[in-house]
């Protein structure tokens, strides 16, 4: 497709700092924050409803993991692209994490689904079906990560497959760009867009077991940090959207959530760690081994938010009086 002076807008290429390129982020940016409008801006002046940081232990330092994590890739570009390279190839460090993260998340949600069914009282049809229904959405990020085991099991392409990007089992490879970008978009409208647009604009009250599955706030910071992982795709629009329009609502929230000081700290960081991120890698950009290799690094950080939502959804049904009706 095309969008802007006919240039594409699935682009998997060096990124491109022409001025027509330049006039297109212009418009892009003008675009993002007409997005940022539509998120944050409140219906009636106390409209805005900020979620507290949830107070276990096992998550006070948990939203951290993110931006800890995108910060140490980067330097270790910046010091051995070579590493950089050599531990997001298939079956290294990288990819068998984002695996192990994706089907961790779903092994999480079909317990809790399996506590809810065994309860004494009908079990809640939202909460169970929703469980289940994320667990699967786990199991097929795990299974596309690893190319179903077919490198585990040494498995031979079959013929439907073998007319893919990169002759694997694997259905995202069929149209590589198109299906990772929409992949990434979604992701920010996940982890930044629907917990701020949720926290302003729905009540906070009971809506049948629905509100289990909310994003919450605190998964915004790593939503931040993940949209500056990109190199090859920068001249994508939504990618650069994504990008603007997350450091946009980043800074309204550091200006709205006075009361949550820490929270404020995690924004701050954030933002500073994705401005140099992305600074590093679009500067830095031809020392990249392979071009497409910090979507690796992507993947890996959106399935560790992906699993840390696991683990507040395990909560929140835990602490949910309609998981059974």
């Amino acid at each position: 497709g095309k969008l802007v002076f006919g240039i594409g807008i699935f682009v998997d290429a060096t990124p491109e700092f022409s001025t027509l390129y330049l006039v297109r982020s212009g418009f892009v940016v003008i675009a993002a924050y007409l997005l940022f409008r539509f998120l944050t801006f409140p219906p009636k002046p106390d409209g805005f409803k900020g979620l507290p940081p949830d107070k276990g232990r096992l998550f006070q330092g948990a939203w951290s993991i993110v931006p800890s994590i995108s910060l140490v890739a980067t330097v270790l570009f910046i010091v051995s692209p070579q590493w950089f390279s050599k531990i997001c190839r298939e079956g290294h460090v990288v990819e068998s994490i984002s695996a192990l993260a994706n089907f961790s998340g779903g092994f999480v949600l079909l317990y809790s689904a399996s506590k809810v069914s065994r309860q004494k009282s009908t079990p809640n049809p939202v909460i169970l079906y929703g469980l289940v229904s994320g667990a699967m959405v786990f199991f097929l990020l795990g299974l596309e990560e690893i190319s179903w085991f077919q490198r585990v099991f040494d498995l031979e392409t079959p013929a439907i497959f073998a007319s893919n990007d990169q002759n694997e089992i694997n259905i995202h490879n069929f149209a590589t760009s198109k299906l990772e970008t929409l992949y990434y978009f979604l992701a920010f409208c996940f982890l930044v867009a629907a917990p701020v647009f949720i926290s302003i604009r729905i009540p906070l009250r009971k809506f049948g077991g629905l509100e289990t599955f909310y994003p919450p706030l605190q998964l915004v910071p790593s939503g931040i940090v993940i949209t500056a992982f990109n190199y090859d795709m920068w001249n994508a629009p939504l990618t650069q959207w994504s990008f603007f329009t997350s450091l946009m609502t980043g800074l309204f929230l550091i200006k709205q959530l006075k009361e949550f000081p820490k929270f404020r700290i995690r924004l701050i960081a954030a933002i500073l760690v994705a401005v140099f991120c992305q600074m590093v890698f679009l500067y830095s950009g031809s020392r990249f081994i392979r071009l497409w290799e910090i979507t690796e690094y992507k993947e890996l950080l959106i399935s560790i938010s992906l699993i840390i939502y696991g683990f507040h959804v395990r909560k929140a049904v835990q602490s949910n009086p309609l998981s059974a009706e």
